[in-house]
């Protein structure tokens, strides 16, 4: 929900898809491809909602079935990170005071990708490495 039609392309018959999607579009279902998330991350198969309350009893049941097998207590981890990768390292804290073109907004949220500090350092300052 939220994702403007111009960011999806319906799959048609004749892509190559898994039989079980292929299935679906022959049985009338319109299944759509999101390219921009595909791209950073992967193949999508998308279709709309028809039934609100149906789609968040089943995102319930998911959510409840994980906190149910997890271990979350008091001063437990919440993440746990694989050997042998670099730890994060904070380079910066402090509020957005520059107005941002962003790769994708809805009523919920904004995002913007930034592949450089220097970039993501401009949102930050009003001049070029002069942080408020």
């Amino acid at each position: 929900m939220g994702i403007p039609a111009e960011h999806l392309t319906r799959f048609e018959i004749t892509d190559k898809l898994p039989h079980r999607l292929l299935k679906l579009i022959r049985d009338g279902r319109e299944i759509y491809n999101w390219l921009a998330y595909a791209d950073s991350f992967g193949f999508t198969a998308l279709e709309r909602i028809h039934d609100k309350q149906r789609i968040s009893t089943y995102i319930q049941k998911y959510i409840y079935k994980a906190i149910d097998n997890s271990d979350i207590g008091l001063n437990k981890r919440l993440y746990y990170c694989s050997k042998g990768l670099n730890r994060a390292v904070e380079v910066h804290r402090g509020y957005l005071h520059k107005d941002f073109e962003a790769d994708y907004n809805n009523e919920y949220v904004s995002i913007k990708t930034v592949y450089s500090f220097e970039e993501a350092r401009n949102c930050f300052s009003d001049k070029e490495g002069v942080v408020k």
